[in-house]
């Protein structure tokens, strides 16, 4: 990796030596919400428990 094109965004502290995080100008409050809209989730579930089993069902859910 060449050093010279990797930048480190400046930090700084308030008074409680907090660090004080400014969100980019595109982001918004509900950039992290995972309650807003639906998602295609890929899950697998072990068929048999405790029986030494290694046989997975893969099914498809939206959230």
């Amino acid at each position: 990796m060449n050093n010279q094109n990797f930048h480190v965004p400046k930090i700084s502290f308030n008074a409680q030596n907090e660090l004080i995080i400014n969100p980019a100008p595109r982001s918004s409050k509900d950039d992290f919400d995972f309650f807003q809209g639906k998602f295609k989730l890929r899950n697998k579930k072990l068929k048999s428990i405790f029986t030494n089993c290694d046989e997975w069902d893969e099914f498809e859910s939206t959230q």
